[in-house]
């Protein structure tokens, strides 16, 4: 895998979370293969740096104004960037970030955790989580990801969907994703 330039993305570093754990291997092995590995990342604090580069994605936001959604929004747009300055032969993300060729789903799809929890929930509650702006904005952020033909590979925690630009529908990916 010589001269192969591989990024991976994730927005934080939790050492609790199965995601993390799964980068850090993965960062120490696709190195130790002679890949040129990079985290785009926010915070990654607590966690080993060797054999790869980290890039911090931490743009200013408004955590009075925007909250997590400006966050995640912000974060998405300096991840996106730093994919289009990279020159990567892949580019692999733990976050909906459209343009990124391999989604990893471990956090699930959010359409469909959506449509699951609304079973649950009162008619406020539905209402509430229709007009949210941070589920608005995650639900955009995965339809133009799944839509856009750099997706190659969406990854479920037990299954593949190899989209290849075939132009999959959201819907579709979520139904093979479960």
């Amino acid at each position: 895998m010589p001269d192969m330039k591989i990024a991976i993305i994730r927005q934080r570093y939790n050492p609790y979370g199965g995601a993390e754990r799964f980068v850090e291997r993965a960062l120490g092995a696709l190195a130790n293969e002679g890949a040129e590995v990079t985290l785009i990342t926010r915070d990654w604090n607590g966690a080993p740096r060797e054999g790869f580069r980290q890039i911090t994605c931490d743009p200013g936001y408004s955590r009075l104004l925007g909250g997590r959604t400006a966050r995640d929004r912000s974060f998405a747009a300096c991840a996106q960037a730093e994919m289009a300055r990279g020159g990567f032969d892949i580019t692999q993300s733990h976050e909906r970030i459209p343009g990124c060729m391999i989604f990893r789903a471990g956090d699930g799809v959010h359409a469909a955790w959506l449509a699951h929890r609304a079973r649950v929930l009162g008619p406020l509650q539905r209402l509430s989580q229709g007009v949210s702006a941070y589920h608005r904005y995650v639900l955009s952020a995965e339809k133009a990801m799944f839509e856009l033909p750099q997706l190659l590979l969406a990854q479920g925690n037990h299954r593949f969907v190899l989209l290849n630009g075939l132009g999959v529908l959201q819907g579709e990916v979520m139904q093979l994703l479960l």
